[in-house]
């Protein structure tokens, strides 16, 4: 997913995610191990919520698609389309829950 071509790109192996205002206490963790994929576990809900949020506040997901270009080296398109694919995803996951 998003964290894991964001790591390919910047061989980093911690992200740092932003966390939604609107979490009321639920909060996504900031770092994660990418080198530890196989305990790579995440709350698509909680993620998804964060996602939308980012998402619906212009100013906010202009700030994020570009800091994430620049750490990546990714295109702004590019992170834009990985973003809207990765919010796919957690929906169609959280349906199935």
């Amino acid at each position: 997913m998003l964290l894991i071509a964001l790591h390919s790109q910047t061989k980093n192996s911690q992200v740092n995610m932003i966390s939604s205002p609107h979490d009321k206490g639920r909060r996504m963790i900031n770092n994660y191990n990418l080198e530890d994929i196989d305990n790579f576990k995440i709350n698509p809900h909680v993620w998804l919520q964060t996602l939308l949020a980012i998402a619906g506040d212009t100013e906010k997901k202009n700030e994020v698609i570009q800091t994430i270009a620049e750490q990546s080296g990714f295109s702004r398109e590019k992170v834009e389309m990985i973003f809207a694919s990765t919010i796919n995803i957690l929906i169609n996951d959280t349906r199935s829950n």
